[in-house]
């Protein structure tokens, strides 16, 4: 069969899944669609992502190692009691900088190290800093733009001149944030 032959089905199939999600997050008093774009992944942030679910890759006929891929270091993100929300919240990402420097990924404490957010098509960068505590990173706020279902790895680019976050200055990641515009209502008091 030809590959051309699924191509409608599989974009008839991607719609309503598009609207199922919509619904989900309407009744969980998310945005249903908080950007107009979805953030498009690269493979080792997919892997990354899905990597605490894979228990084994089958072995055999296909050559392939028990383990063909090698995902990021986990990213923790400590929980907030408080909704994220974008251009004010603080993030903490629990053991980070402990986890990096043991696998060699920073040098030190002086090692410029940024958190970054893919929200939509949009990328951000906000420098981190380590807390008094000598094992996590934290920023102060999230960006303004960052919203809806939010990306975040930690990395050593800098994201200026042309100095962008890739698979070899990745030292922690994927992290998944819910993040609400400032002007969305909140969904708990506290």
């Amino acid at each position: 069969m030809r590959t051309e032959t699924y191509l409608t089905v599989a974009g008839s199939i991607l719609t309503v899944e598009a609207r199922h999600s919509s619904y989900i997050r309407s009744k969980l008093a998310q945005s249903p669609f908080p950007k107009p774009f979805d953030t498009p992944l690269d493979f080792k942030q997919v892997y990354s992502l899905a990597a605490q679910f894979i228990t084994a890759f089958p072995s055999g006929s296909s050559g392939l190692p028990a383990d063909p891929f090698t995902p990021f270091p986990a990213i923790t993100i400590e929980p907030s009691r408080y909704n994220y929300t974008a251009g004010g919240s603080p993030v903490t990402f629990s053991g980070a900088f402990t986890n990096a420097k043991a696998a060699g990924l920073v040098a030190d404490a002086n090692t410029p190290v940024y958190a970054v957010f893919f929200s939509g098509l949009d990328i951000y960068y906000v420098k981190a800093r380590i807390t008094s505590t000598n094992k996590d990173y934290k920023i102060d706020q999230i960006p303004a733009g960052a919203v809806g279902q939010v990306y975040v790895v930690l990395s050593t680019a800098d994201g200026v001149n042309g100095n962008k976050v890739r698979d070899e200055n990745t030292i922690s990641g994927v992290g998944v944030l819910e993040v609400q515009p400032k002007s969305y209502p909140s969904v708990f008091s506290g």
